[in-house]
């Protein structure tokens, strides 16, 4: 007989399990959390860069925030294929 699990509980559990049991995730989460991350970062200051310079704008004060939404993006990019998959 298996205990019951709530289904919130059993969805934290299955992303759990499928991030440190499923080799790929595991081990090609984070490597290309930090490749994208750091692709649009640079790609986003390269643009705003330029941007500043037409609009005399200093670009370079504002870097938290850039950090910020990066890491977002990129988070998310990774994590909603991730805990739809199936293991």
């Amino acid at each position: 007989v298996k205990p019951y699990v709530s289904p919130k509980e059993h969805q934290s559990k299955s992303l759990l399990l499928l991030l440190l049991k499923n080799y790929f995730s595991y081990y090609f989460f984070v490597p290309i959390f930090s490749f994208l991350f750091f692709f649009l970062r640079e790609l986003l200051l390269l643009y705003l860069t330029k941007a500043s310079s037409l609009f005399h704008y200093e670009w370079k004060s504002n870097e938290q925030v850039l950090f910020i939404f990066c890491g977002s993006v990129s988070f998310f990019f990774l994590y909603i294929p991730l805990s739809s998959s199936k293991f």
